[in-house]
């Protein structure tokens, strides 16, 4: 009996292995968008259960958190440009907003985040103070040049705070107050590999349209990962947390160098209490490899956009007319849509519209991206320049435009023709020349990099009604809507 019993441990134990083998990396029966379970959701309406946090030392600020409960501006602010280590940026040091407790351990946390600008966003977490945390971020652009892990961004970053070792105006590798001990870049990602099914190197998360970011942390393993919503890449890293230095802690939101509005955040205990009963929001099968699938897209909890002024039916089915008579003589038609509409980029199409238009033609996908404006004048703002989309090479694929800009910004930084935005590749540092100039619209989002590519050599298309962001000298960030109602 007892040699049977053995032999009957050993069997399921082989099965056991067996199964767990099968998945690619620990944990990862674990998916975004858990159903059920110990979650507490705060929707980031107030500043009530964070405690505000600024890093020392740092440069543009102070850390300046607003929250607004606002259906056109919902959600947790961060309205500064702070970053540091000031003036060296050596690492990735800005503003926190810290969750009040309880502590977590293994959790799932995921947020809802739009940001227009290409700089530094995440969690921190395993929050003990200001010098003894985790932090996991998010960089489109090439800050820090100087890091002192030899990292420059673009990237995605785990890092440790060192307790005991002070942040330094300027630091080195034997100096550093952060330990990086995991990274994803444009080349790799180390010191684990991506499935497959992932983008095997860094795309930028998105700065024209609201997205999910889910950090998963169990049993010492822990993955970021997000969906960019118009080409559908799913990016994920995963790290090892040092047992050594992790034993759980405080939750809660990083900002470096950027303005990001966050809401609807949501956290599941995966210590303590019942277990998620499904994952996926429960409209998708958690697969194999930590993910939902290449058709799920995740339901964000914060609105998107006002509902939109002009006929948005009338212009798509216009549109549809235009690639049936064959093109171009339609283009010109739409140029001369009533200025209600071709001056004010009011009119939303759905990205899955995009998506699918985009597959018929990368010009339509830019124009309907553009919001369908058009025309002479279009985007031209009263008392104020017209925006203007920075000339680019044509495009031989949208991989490529998310590494073109960051030539072309090099130089744009230390040029007078510069505007007061100068997207990514310029950083966080450029200085806006005194005096008027036109703006420069730039962004991380392959699509709307085909929209400004594409119009630089056909005319027809009207890439200065993109709404991508209309601010600079207004506010520092744009909010999720925009029509005549809901202005930036």
């Amino acid at each position: 009996d007892v040699r049977r019993a053995q032999a009957m441990a050993g069997l399921l134990c082989a099965l056991i292995g067996g199964v767990a083998g099968q998945l690619p990396f620990p944990n990862a029966d674990l998916c975004p968008g858990p159903v059920g379970g110990a979650t507490r959701t705060l929707p980031l309406s107030t500043l009530d259960s964070l405690e505000l946090i600024e890093d020392e030392p740092i440069g543009d600020g102070p850390c300046s958190w607003v929250a607004s409960a606002d259906r056109r501006q919902p959600g947790l602010q961060q309205t500064s440009n702070a970053w540091g280590n000031y003036p060296g940026d050596n690492t990735l040091m800005g503003c926190n907003a810290v969750v009040t407790g309880p502590a977590y351990t293994d959790f799932i946390l995921e947020v809802d985040i739009f940001s227009g600008d290409n700089d530094g966003v995440g969690f921190v977490f395993g929050w003990k103070s200001a010098d003894d945390h985790h932090v996991v971020l998010l960089e489109n652009d090439r800050w820090p040049v100087f890091a002192v892990d030899d990292i420059p961004g673009p990237f995605i970053k785990f890092k440790r705070r060192i307790p005991g070792r002070p942040c330094l105006r300027h630091m080195n590798a034997s100096t550093a107050c952060f330990g990086t001990y995991a990274h994803l870049n444009k080349t790799h990602s180390a010191p684990f590999g991506v499935p497959a099914t992932y983008a095997q190197t860094f795309t930028p998360f998105p700065t024209t349209a609201p997205f999910r970011l889910t950090l998963i942390v169990k049993e010492g393993q822990a993955r970021i990962t997000f969906q960019e919503p118009l080409s559908q890449a799913r990016v994920m890293l995963r790290a090892e947390l040092p047992l050594t230095t992790y034993s759980g802690g405080l939750v809660g939101l990083k900002t470096y160098a950027n303005n990001p509005r966050f809401s609807n955040l949501r956290l599941t205990d995966l210590s303590l209490g019942p277990q998620p009963s499904a994952f996926c929001d429960g409209a998708a099968k958690c697969q194999q490899d930590g993910d939902c699938g290449s058709g799920w897209e995740p339901l964000l909890g914060a609105p998107g956009r006002c509902p939109p002024e002009g006929n948005a039916a009338a212009v798509f089915f216009a549109v549809v007319g235009w690639l049936a008579l064959g093109g171009l003589g339609a283009a010109a038609y739409f140029g001369r849509l009533p200025p209600s509409v071709s001056r004010r980029a009011g009119v939303s199409f759905p990205d899955r519209v995009v998506r699918l238009a985009g597959k018929v033609s990368p010009a339509l996908a830019a124009w309907l991206a553009a919001g369908g404006g058009g025309g002479p004048g279009a985007g031209t703002r009263a008392g104020g320049p017209m925006w203007q989309p920075r000339p680019m090479a044509s495009p031989s694929s949208l991989e490529s435009n998310y590494r073109a800009p960051l030539a072309a910004n090099d130089a744009c930084a230390s040029s007078s023709s510069c505007g007061a935005f100068a997207g990514p590749g310029a950083g966080p540092r450029a200085a806006a020349p005194v005096g008027p100039a036109p703006f420069i619209v730039q962004t991380a989002s392959p699509l709307v990099q085909t929209a400004m590519a594409v119009s630089a050599e056909e005319p027809a298309v009207p890439a200065v009604a993109v709404h991508v962001a209309e601010y600079g000298d207004e506010r520092p960030a744009p909010t999720y809507e925009h029509s005549s109602s809901c202005q930036a």
